[in-house]
């Protein structure tokens, strides 16, 4: 026990006490090991361990004490290094401070002379206040150094602790002692600026006032030719005339005389030099005055005679602007019942109304230009001395004209806009006029054709009764007034139930499989769906009674006849040429519904060529004709999309339709253009002329075919010829783009 006491003292050593510890703990081994008797080894083990432990605990105590030694050694030099750095930067803002009270110093003196009484010139006061200025600058310069550095270094100048505690440190009160001197600097600076901003103010007036009456003194000493210190009559006479370029009258120096000149003296004194300056300018007024009133009454006497006559080209104006306005006045009259007119009057007196209109408004626009003209001419002539009295004069005069002219544009405006609209609905209607002529006309051309059985060759002959090859008006108006207007259907028989009828129904079934063995779709040149075939062996229906012939009267008066002969002409030409008349009796078809086309009028005995296809567009040679067997309704024709002819069925029996007249017709779905080549390219000369023949085709445009679309092989493009319904141009049109673009379509 007595040894584990002192190894556990031991344990807890400090460097102290370690030495003292040890021998103690020897010399209790050696008294007390020996009784321990089995625990000797364990007791020796506990001690060399203790001892060890000891040793390492002490050896860590020194190396912590002589860390914190060296913590503190470390913080002891960064305090004096800090002071060192401190005071270096105190001594640098003292040198700045030094620089800026010697700045400041400087401005003090460098605004000395405005304070004092010296005698300086204007100009000496404006160069010492620049130079006032400039110092002051420079003064506050050198101040706001001290404050930026201050603001910059002021960090590293904090006070790192004093050196006796309780006492303020050096560096702190040096800094305090700066910033005082610094603000006080600042102080000084800007007083002394004020200072002597206002000093140089009361120098310059001091100074000019000094060259004033240095200049009034030599003025003087000029006149006093007898140098007595005062002017005579005659040297104040001289003055005026060589100072003011002004004569002095008798009485302007007697009042100056006896207002100026004291009893018993000679003259004007010196001291009353600027009362005689003042007294001269006065006098040289008045007589300024009495000539400028003068002039300016008869300038306004010039001006009332001006304005006289100015009154007098208003009036004429005026009178212009009444007759104009009562032209407006007939124009609007004119224009007012247009619009009620349009819905009931025919096209041709539309136009010639439209006519009529139009001269009125253009009667009325010259009116009004002409007093527009009038109105202008009023400041012509004008002397340019009076053309600023004049001119808000004439604006006054002028402004209830400019006013009604205003007004005038406007509503002859209204009447143009309403004048076109009128005309715009006439052209329409004789549009639509000439359509409706145009439909009855084709009708009683191709009835009479087919009437007597004429070729298109035949028809040309009967229009061209000189044999000329040409069709002259006349000519054209004499075959409508000789041919046969009672248009009667000359397919038409009595109805009677024939063989197959029963099996149709309208076009809806097809000749497949019929029970009556009629051939199947497509055999006898049917389309199956059109309802041509006839059934055989179908029990026949009861007798109808008779009907009737249909007939059509058609009203086509001779002035139709010749509105519609121009149209039909081509660019440039007063007759109808062959080539253009068979362009007008040229009949297509567009197929409504799909049908066949077969090589033979007779569908029993034909055969399919191939399908005609919705949309598609057929030109008819012959026909139609009723085909017996089927009772159908036949044409011969030529597919214009492969150039194949033969025979297709307009209508089935039940009243189906398959084809439908028209087809000649496009309208435009993309702005392009007409040129007068089919082709696109060649050489440079034919570029530049298919340039220079261009004509933009707008959109919705409509076109009548000339020559059905083809293809362009060297640009890829489909092309037709055709004639612009609007305005009759006629040319090549592209129809679809090489990439599939298309820009016209059929109707």
């Amino acid at each position: 026990m007595a040894i584990r006491r002192v190894i556990q003292k031991v344990r807890v050593a400090t460097p102290e006490n370690f030495d003292v510890l040890q021998q103690e703990l020897q010399e209790v081994l050696g008294q007390e090991l020996e009784n321990t008797g089995s625990q000797k080894a364990r007791m020796t083990e506990e001690s060399d361990k203790g001892l060890e432990q000891a040793r390492a605990r002490i050896e860590q105590i020194n190396l912590a004490r002589q860390k914190e030694q060296e913590k503190r050694d470390e913080e002891e030099r960064k305090k004096k290094e800090q002071e060192e750095h401190a005071k270096r930067l105190v001594q640098e803002l003292t040198s700045l401070v030094d620089t800026a009270e010697a700045g400041a110093e400087k401005l003090k003196k460098t605004a000395e002379p405005l304070e004092d009484n010296s005698e300086l010139s204007v100009t000496d006061v404006e160069r010492t206040a620049q130079a006032v200025e400039e110092a002051g600058l420079e003064a506050k310069a050198r101040t706001k150094a001290c404050t930026d550095f201050i603001l910059m270094r002021g960090p590293e100048m904090k006070d790192p602790g004093p050196a006796i505690p309780g006492q303020p440190s050096e560096t702190k009160q040096a800094l305090a002692k700066l910033l005082q001197r610094i603000n006080e600097c600042t102080r000084t600076t800007e007083t002394a600026v004020m200072t002597a901003r206002g000093k140089k103010n009361t120098a310059v007036r001091r100074a000019a006032a000094r060259d004033k009456t240095k200049e009034m003194e030599a003025i003087f000493g000029k006149y006093d030719k007898d140098c007595d210190d005062m002017l005579s009559k005659k040297e104040v006479v001289a003055y005026a005339r060589g100072e003011f370029k002004f004569t002095l009258s008798e009485e302007t120096l007697t009042r100056i005389w006896r207002n100026m000149v004291e009893d018993g003296s000679r003259g004007v004194h010196i001291d009353h030099f600027q009362w005689l300056r003042v007294a001269i300018g006065a006098s040289r007024e008045r007589e300024r005055d009495i000539k400028r009133r003068a002039e300016r009454e008869e300038k306004e006497s010039v001006l009332t005679d001006m304005k006289a006559d100015l009154l007098v080209r208003v009036k004429e104006a005026a009178k212009a602007v009444d007759e104009a306005d009562q032209h407006v006045s007939k124009a609007e009259k004119q224009v007012q019942p247009l619009q009620v007119k349009a819905k009931t009057m025919p096209a041709p007196s539309m136009v010639a109304l439209a006519d009529e209109t139009d001269e009125v408004i253009k009667d009325s626009k010259a009116s009004v230009a002409e007093a527009r003209k009038q109105i202008d001419a009023l400041s012509e002539g004008i002397d340019e001395r009076f053309v600023k009295d004049l001119k808000a004069f004439l604006g006054t005069e002028a402004k209830q004209l400019e006013i009604r002219m205003g007004r005038m544009d406007s509503r002859l405006s209204r009447a143009t806009n309403l004048s076109s609209r009128f005309r715009e609905q006439a052209s329409k209607k004789r549009g639509a006029e000439l359509e409706k002529s145009r439909v009855a006309a084709l009708k009683v051309i191709r009835y009479n054709q087919r009437l007597k059985n004429f070729s298109k060759e035949d028809l040309f002959q009967a229009f061209d009764k000189d044999g000329d090859g040409e069709i002259s008006e006349e000519e054209f108006v004499a075959f409508f007034q000789e041919a046969d207007k009672e248009l009667k259907d000359l397919d038409f028989k009595e109805r009677r139930p024939a063989a197959g009828d029963a099996a149709e129904a309208d076009g809806d079934k097809t000749g497949e499989g019929d029970k009556t063995g009629s051939p199947p779709e497509g055999a006898n040149g049917t389309d199956g769906a059109a309802g041509e075939a006839v059934a055989e062996g179908d029990t026949p229906s009861p007798p109808k009674p008779r009907e009737p012939t249909p007939t059509e009267v058609v009203e086509l008066p001779e002035e139709a006849v010749r509105r519609l002969f121009p149209g039909y002409l081509d660019e440039g030409c007063d007759k109808l040429s062959k080539e253009a008349f068979l362009r007008l009796v040229r009949l297509f078809h567009k197929v409504v519904k799909e049908t066949a086309m077969t090589d033979n009028k007779n569908i029993k005995d034909s055969k399919t060529l191939r399908r005609l296809e919705v949309n598609e567009v057929v030109e008819v040679f012959e026909g139609p004709l009723r085909e017996d067997t089927a009772d159908v309704m036949r044409v011969r024709c030529k597919a214009m999309r492969d150039d194949m002819e033969g025979w297709a069925t307009v209508a089935g029996n039940q009243g189906t339709v398959f084809l439908r007249e028209g087809g000649s017709l496009f309208k435009v779905v993309k702005e392009t253009i007409l040129t007068e080549s089919f082709s696109l390219g060649g050489d440079k000369e034919a570029t530049r002329k298919l340039k220079d023949t261009t004509r933009k085709v707008k959109e919705g445009e409509v076109l009548e075919v000339y020559e059905w679309p083809k293809k362009e092989e060297t640009s890829g493009l489909t092309r037709m010829k055709c004639k612009v319904k609007s305005d009759g141009a006629v040319g090549w049109l592209t129809t679809m783009g090489n990439q599939g673009a298309v820009f016209a379509e059929l109707l």
